[in-house]
Protein backbone atom coordinates (compact mmCIF):
# COMPACT_ATOMS: atom_id res chain seq x y z
CA UNK A 1 0.00 0.00 0.00
CA UNK A 2 2.81 2.80 1.07
CA UNK A 3 4.61 1.47 -2.09
CA UNK A 4 1.66 2.56 -4.64
CA UNK A 5 1.25 5.54 -2.43
CA UNK A 6 4.91 6.83 -3.26
CA UNK A 7 4.77 5.79 -6.69
CA UNK A 8 1.49 7.45 -7.30
CA UNK A 9 3.25 10.53 -5.59
CA UNK A 10 6.31 10.48 -7.93
CA UNK A 11 3.99 9.77 -11.04
CA UNK A 12 2.10 12.69 -10.24
CA UNK A 13 5.00 15.40 -9.37
CA UNK A 14 6.64 13.60 -12.82
CA UNK A 15 3.06 14.90 -14.67
CA UNK A 16 2.74 18.16 -12.69
CA UNK A 17 6.48 18.50 -13.97
CA UNK A 18 6.06 17.86 -17.23
CA UNK A 19 2.93 20.37 -17.29
CA UNK A 20 5.10 23.13 -15.89
CA UNK A 21 7.93 22.74 -18.55
CA UNK A 22 5.22 22.63 -21.39
CA UNK A 23 3.68 26.23 -19.95
CA UNK A 24 7.30 27.26 -19.77
CA UNK A 25 7.93 26.46 -23.14
CA UNK A 26 4.63 28.04 -24.72
CA UNK A 27 3.24 30.63 -21.92
CA UNK A 28 5.55 34.03 -21.56
CA UNK A 29 6.25 34.99 -18.06
CA UNK A 30 4.84 38.12 -18.72
CA UNK A 31 1.38 36.86 -19.66
CA UNK A 32 0.66 35.63 -16.59
CA UNK A 33 1.65 39.04 -14.53
CA UNK A 34 -1.10 41.39 -13.13
CA UNK A 35 -0.62 44.53 -14.67
CA UNK A 36 0.93 45.74 -11.54
CA UNK A 37 3.58 43.23 -11.59
CA UNK A 38 5.54 44.35 -14.36
CA UNK A 39 8.27 47.01 -14.60
CA UNK A 40 6.95 48.50 -17.37
CA UNK A 41 3.12 47.75 -17.72
CA UNK A 42 1.81 51.00 -16.74
CA UNK A 43 4.17 52.67 -18.79
CA UNK A 44 2.47 55.06 -21.25
CA UNK A 45 1.50 53.54 -25.07
CA UNK A 46 0.94 56.87 -26.54
CA UNK A 47 -0.57 57.96 -29.33
CA UNK A 48 0.71 61.42 -30.41
CA UNK A 49 3.14 59.80 -32.83
CA UNK A 50 5.05 56.81 -30.79
CA UNK A 51 8.40 58.56 -30.06
CA UNK A 52 8.63 57.43 -26.32
CA UNK A 53 7.69 53.76 -28.07
CA UNK A 54 10.72 53.43 -29.58
CA UNK A 55 14.13 53.80 -27.22
CA UNK A 56 17.01 54.52 -29.09
CA UNK A 57 15.14 56.68 -31.61
CA UNK A 58 16.71 59.85 -32.89
CA UNK A 59 15.02 62.49 -35.48
CA UNK A 60 14.66 65.74 -36.63
CA UNK A 61 11.53 67.52 -37.15
CA UNK A 62 10.04 70.84 -38.19
CA UNK A 63 8.36 73.73 -36.06
CA UNK A 64 7.69 76.67 -38.72
CA UNK A 65 11.33 77.94 -39.15
CA UNK A 66 12.79 75.83 -36.02
CA UNK A 67 13.95 72.59 -36.36
CA UNK A 68 14.33 70.22 -33.18
CA UNK A 69 15.73 67.26 -33.16
CA UNK A 70 15.28 64.21 -30.43
CA UNK A 71 16.84 61.79 -29.32
CA UNK A 72 16.06 58.84 -26.68
CA UNK A 73 17.87 56.23 -24.94
CA UNK A 74 17.37 52.89 -24.25
CA UNK A 75 14.68 52.90 -21.76
CA UNK A 76 12.97 55.76 -23.73
CA UNK A 77 14.79 58.59 -21.33
CA UNK A 78 15.42 61.81 -23.54
CA UNK A 79 18.92 61.76 -22.53
CA UNK A 80 21.75 60.76 -25.23
CA UNK A 81 23.41 58.43 -23.47
CA UNK A 82 22.07 55.59 -20.94
CA UNK A 83 22.16 56.77 -17.33
CA UNK A 84 23.75 54.86 -14.73
CA UNK A 85 22.12 53.77 -11.33
CA UNK A 86 24.34 55.55 -9.27
CA UNK A 87 25.08 59.10 -9.68
CA UNK A 88 28.41 60.75 -9.80
CA UNK A 89 30.02 61.55 -6.86
CA UNK A 90 29.06 65.22 -5.28
CA UNK A 91 26.24 65.33 -7.85
CA UNK A 92 22.91 66.57 -7.06
CA UNK A 93 20.28 64.38 -9.18
CA UNK A 94 16.79 65.18 -10.04
CA UNK A 95 14.31 62.90 -11.97
CA UNK A 96 11.96 64.71 -13.91
CA UNK A 97 8.68 63.51 -14.95
CA UNK A 98 5.85 64.89 -16.91
CA UNK A 99 3.99 65.09 -20.35
CA UNK A 100 5.25 66.68 -23.62
CA UNK A 101 6.09 70.20 -21.71
CA UNK A 102 8.93 68.08 -19.79
CA UNK A 103 9.95 65.84 -22.60
CA UNK A 104 10.27 68.88 -24.36
CA UNK A 105 7.88 68.87 -27.69
CA UNK A 106 8.92 71.31 -30.25
CA UNK A 107 12.40 71.66 -28.28
CA UNK A 108 15.25 70.88 -29.50
CA UNK A 109 17.84 68.10 -27.84
CA UNK A 110 20.32 70.11 -25.02
CA UNK A 111 17.17 73.01 -24.62
CA UNK A 112 14.65 71.18 -22.76
CA UNK A 113 13.35 72.32 -19.04
CA UNK A 114 15.67 69.69 -17.36
CA UNK A 115 18.43 70.65 -19.86
CA UNK A 116 18.14 74.15 -19.01
CA UNK A 117 18.69 72.99 -15.39
CA UNK A 118 21.15 71.46 -15.69
CA UNK A 119 22.83 74.53 -16.68
CA UNK A 120 21.75 76.87 -14.61
CA UNK A 121 21.26 74.70 -10.93
CA UNK A 122 24.95 74.17 -10.18
CA UNK A 123 25.91 77.62 -9.64
CA UNK A 124 23.01 78.23 -7.43
CA UNK A 125 23.69 74.88 -5.70
CA UNK A 126 27.53 75.07 -5.42
CA UNK A 127 27.53 71.12 -7.11
CA UNK A 128 27.42 69.33 -10.13
CA UNK A 129 23.82 68.41 -11.41
CA UNK A 130 22.30 66.52 -13.09
CA UNK A 131 18.55 66.22 -14.35
CA UNK A 132 16.74 63.13 -15.88
CA UNK A 133 14.63 63.31 -18.85
CA UNK A 134 11.71 60.84 -17.75
CA UNK A 135 8.89 62.97 -19.83
CA UNK A 136 6.51 60.98 -21.83
CA UNK A 137 4.57 63.09 -24.55
CA UNK A 138 0.66 62.42 -24.20
CA UNK A 139 0.72 61.35 -20.60
CA UNK A 140 -1.54 61.76 -17.60
CA UNK A 141 -0.74 62.14 -13.94
CA UNK A 142 -1.56 58.43 -13.61
CA UNK A 143 1.27 57.90 -16.35
CA UNK A 144 3.54 60.23 -14.39
CA UNK A 145 3.10 58.07 -11.38
CA UNK A 146 3.73 55.13 -13.09
CA UNK A 147 6.31 56.36 -14.81
CA UNK A 148 7.92 57.35 -10.83
CA UNK A 149 7.26 53.80 -9.96
CA UNK A 150 9.84 52.57 -12.72
CA UNK A 151 12.24 54.68 -11.94
CA UNK A 152 12.44 55.41 -8.57
CA UNK A 153 14.33 52.66 -7.69
CA UNK A 154 15.95 51.80 -10.52
CA UNK A 155 18.32 55.59 -9.98
CA UNK A 156 20.14 56.72 -7.14
CA UNK A 157 18.01 60.30 -6.86
CA UNK A 158 17.58 63.18 -5.03
CA UNK A 159 14.50 64.85 -5.65
CA UNK A 160 11.33 64.71 -7.78
CA UNK A 161 10.64 67.54 -10.52
CA UNK A 162 6.44 67.10 -11.57
CA UNK A 163 5.25 68.95 -14.49
CA UNK A 164 1.87 70.29 -14.23
CA UNK A 165 -0.18 67.39 -16.69
CA UNK A 166 -2.40 68.43 -19.29
CA UNK A 167 -3.78 65.32 -20.92
CA UNK A 168 -6.85 64.79 -17.94
CA UNK A 169 -8.98 62.93 -20.97
CA UNK A 170 -6.64 60.04 -21.13
CA UNK A 171 -7.53 58.74 -17.41
CA UNK A 172 -10.39 57.45 -19.06
CA UNK A 173 -8.68 55.35 -21.63
CA UNK A 174 -6.31 53.90 -18.47
CA UNK A 175 -8.97 53.50 -16.01
CA UNK A 176 -8.89 49.54 -15.94
CA UNK A 177 -5.23 50.16 -16.13
CA UNK A 178 -5.49 52.72 -12.84
CA UNK A 179 -7.67 50.72 -11.05
CA UNK A 180 -5.01 47.28 -11.24
CA UNK A 181 -2.68 49.53 -10.36
CA UNK A 182 -4.03 50.58 -7.20
CA UNK A 183 -4.99 46.94 -5.82
CA UNK A 184 -3.03 45.99 -2.44
CA UNK A 185 -0.89 43.55 -4.18
CA UNK A 186 1.62 45.43 -5.95
CA UNK A 187 4.54 42.94 -5.21
CA UNK A 188 6.26 40.57 -7.56
CA UNK A 189 4.53 37.22 -7.24
CA UNK A 190 5.86 34.78 -4.76
CA UNK A 191 7.36 31.80 -7.57
CA UNK A 192 7.19 32.08 -10.98
CA UNK A 193 6.21 28.47 -11.84
CA UNK A 194 3.51 28.55 -14.15
CA UNK A 195 0.98 26.01 -12.42
CA UNK A 196 1.72 28.41 -9.69
CA UNK A 197 0.43 31.87 -11.90
CA UNK A 198 -2.25 30.26 -13.49
CA UNK A 199 -3.98 29.12 -10.68
CA UNK A 200 -3.42 32.15 -8.79
CA UNK A 201 -4.85 33.93 -11.80
CA UNK A 202 -8.16 31.99 -11.32
CA UNK A 203 -8.70 32.29 -8.17
CA UNK A 204 -7.86 35.87 -7.83
CA UNK A 205 -11.49 37.12 -8.83
CA UNK A 206 -12.86 35.00 -6.02
CA UNK A 207 -10.54 37.25 -3.48
CA UNK A 208 -11.68 40.58 -4.41
CA UNK A 209 -12.41 41.94 -1.33
CA UNK A 210 -8.57 41.21 -0.39
CA UNK A 211 -8.01 44.66 -3.20
CA UNK A 212 -8.00 47.99 -2.01
CA UNK A 213 -10.43 50.30 -4.38
CA UNK A 214 -8.44 53.52 -6.10
CA UNK A 215 -9.20 56.63 -4.98
CA UNK A 216 -12.37 58.63 -5.69
CA UNK A 217 -13.05 60.83 -7.87
CA UNK A 218 -12.81 61.98 -11.73
CA UNK A 219 -10.73 64.29 -13.86
CA UNK A 220 -8.76 66.24 -11.97
CA UNK A 221 -9.33 65.15 -8.54
CA UNK A 222 -8.38 61.48 -9.51
CA UNK A 223 -4.95 63.33 -11.33
CA UNK A 224 -4.40 64.93 -8.09
CA UNK A 225 -5.12 61.61 -6.30
CA UNK A 226 -2.55 60.16 -8.27
CA UNK A 227 0.36 62.93 -8.03
CA UNK A 228 -0.72 63.27 -4.22
CA UNK A 229 0.35 59.20 -3.64
CA UNK A 230 3.68 60.00 -5.59
CA UNK A 231 4.83 62.93 -3.33
CA UNK A 232 3.62 61.20 -0.33
CA UNK A 233 5.66 58.32 -1.27
CA UNK A 234 8.91 60.28 -2.30
CA UNK A 235 8.29 62.30 1.04
CA UNK A 236 8.48 58.82 2.98
CA UNK A 237 12.00 58.60 0.98
CA UNK A 238 13.29 61.68 2.32
CA UNK A 239 13.04 63.03 -1.47
CA UNK A 240 11.92 66.46 -2.28
CA UNK A 241 9.05 67.18 -4.75
CA UNK A 242 8.91 70.15 -6.83
CA UNK A 243 5.69 70.90 -9.24
CA UNK A 244 6.06 73.26 -12.55
CA UNK A 245 3.36 75.08 -12.69
CA UNK A 246 2.49 75.81 -16.71
CA UNK A 247 -0.81 77.01 -18.57
CA UNK A 248 -2.70 75.13 -20.54
CA UNK A 249 -1.72 76.81 -24.24
CA UNK A 250 -0.43 79.62 -25.95
CA UNK A 251 -4.28 81.17 -25.74
CA UNK A 252 -4.32 80.64 -21.56
CA UNK A 253 -0.82 82.03 -21.55
CA UNK A 254 -1.38 84.82 -23.36
CA UNK A 255 -4.53 86.36 -21.85
CA UNK A 256 -2.42 85.83 -18.39
CA UNK A 257 -1.96 82.47 -16.54
CA UNK A 258 -1.70 83.22 -12.74
CA UNK A 259 -1.20 79.58 -10.66
CA UNK A 260 -2.98 76.33 -10.11
CA UNK A 261 -4.94 76.89 -6.48
CA UNK A 262 -6.19 73.51 -6.90
CA UNK A 263 -2.89 71.80 -7.38
CA UNK A 264 -1.33 74.08 -4.65
CA UNK A 265 -4.35 73.11 -2.38
CA UNK A 266 -4.84 68.86 -3.22
CA UNK A 267 -0.82 68.55 -2.71
CA UNK A 268 -0.22 71.00 0.31
CA UNK A 269 0.46 68.30 2.81
CA UNK A 270 2.81 66.24 0.69
CA UNK A 271 5.19 68.79 0.66
CA UNK A 272 5.36 69.93 -2.35
CA UNK A 273 6.98 73.19 -3.63
CA UNK A 274 5.72 75.09 -6.27
CA UNK A 275 7.02 77.69 -8.80
CA UNK A 276 6.36 78.68 -12.52
CA UNK A 277 6.51 81.36 -15.27
CA UNK A 278 2.97 82.69 -17.12
CA UNK A 279 4.69 82.63 -20.30
CA UNK A 280 2.84 85.93 -21.26
CA UNK A 281 4.50 86.60 -24.39
CA UNK A 282 4.36 85.15 -28.20
CA UNK A 283 8.53 84.99 -27.74
CA UNK A 284 7.95 82.01 -25.19
CA UNK A 285 5.79 79.65 -27.62
CA UNK A 286 6.52 77.77 -30.37
CA UNK A 287 6.33 78.71 -33.39
CA UNK A 288 3.67 77.17 -35.61
CA UNK A 289 2.80 74.34 -32.15
CA UNK A 290 0.64 76.59 -30.16
CA UNK A 291 0.55 73.88 -27.54
CA UNK A 292 3.77 73.78 -26.50
CA UNK A 293 6.48 76.67 -25.27
CA UNK A 294 9.44 76.70 -27.52
CA UNK A 295 13.46 77.31 -26.34
CA UNK A 296 12.44 80.55 -24.36
CA UNK A 297 10.25 79.09 -22.48
CA UNK A 298 11.60 76.55 -21.39
CA UNK A 299 14.21 78.56 -20.19
CA UNK A 300 12.51 81.03 -18.05
CA UNK A 301 10.58 77.92 -16.97
CA UNK A 302 13.53 76.17 -15.32
CA UNK A 303 14.78 79.87 -14.29
CA UNK A 304 11.66 80.01 -11.84
CA UNK A 305 11.86 76.56 -11.22
CA UNK A 306 15.79 76.81 -10.18
CA UNK A 307 14.62 79.10 -7.32
CA UNK A 308 12.19 77.08 -6.16
CA UNK A 309 14.83 73.89 -5.87
CA UNK A 310 17.34 75.96 -4.86
CA UNK A 311 15.97 77.89 -1.41
CA UNK A 312 13.29 74.82 -1.05
CA UNK A 313 10.42 77.04 -0.75
CA UNK A 314 7.18 77.20 -3.09
CA UNK A 315 6.91 81.02 -5.08
CA UNK A 316 4.58 83.05 -3.41
CA UNK A 317 3.32 84.37 -7.00
CA UNK A 318 3.94 82.70 -10.70
CA UNK A 319 6.73 84.56 -12.32
CA UNK A 320 6.79 86.99 -15.45
CA UNK A 321 10.25 87.54 -15.32
CA UNK A 322 12.69 87.14 -16.84
CA UNK A 323 11.03 87.75 -20.59
CA UNK A 324 11.40 85.85 -22.81
CA UNK A 325 12.08 88.35 -25.16
CA UNK A 326 15.13 89.07 -23.24
CA UNK A 327 16.85 85.31 -23.08
CA UNK A 328 19.37 83.91 -25.27
CA UNK A 329 17.17 81.40 -26.80
CA UNK A 330 15.06 80.78 -30.08
CA UNK A 331 11.21 82.89 -29.57
CA UNK A 332 9.15 83.96 -31.99
CA UNK A 333 9.84 87.59 -33.19
CA UNK A 334 13.33 87.51 -31.43
CA UNK A 335 16.03 88.78 -33.66
CA UNK A 336 16.75 86.31 -36.29
CA UNK A 337 13.50 84.46 -35.70
CA UNK A 338 10.67 85.38 -37.77
CA UNK A 339 6.54 85.49 -36.16
CA UNK A 340 4.74 82.50 -38.09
Amino acid sequence: MLRKAILGFVASVGVLAAVEVGLRLFLPLDTLLFSWERPTGMISRNEAGGMVTRPGMAEERDDGPYRWATSLNDLGLREDDEVPAKKPPGTYRILAIGDSWMYGFSVSQGHTIPDVLEDILPAKLGQPVEVINAGVFGSCAFDMLARYRQFVDAYEIDGVLLGQPHNAGRLQRVEAERSAWYRAYRDGPASTARLYLLTRRALAPLRSGTYAAPPKGTGQQAEIADLRLLALDAKARGLPVWFAEFPDQMDHGLRGFSGSPAWRKGLADAGVRFGGHALGERACWAFVDAGHPGESGAYVIADALSDVIATGASLDTIRITPRCADVAAAGPGKPGWPLP
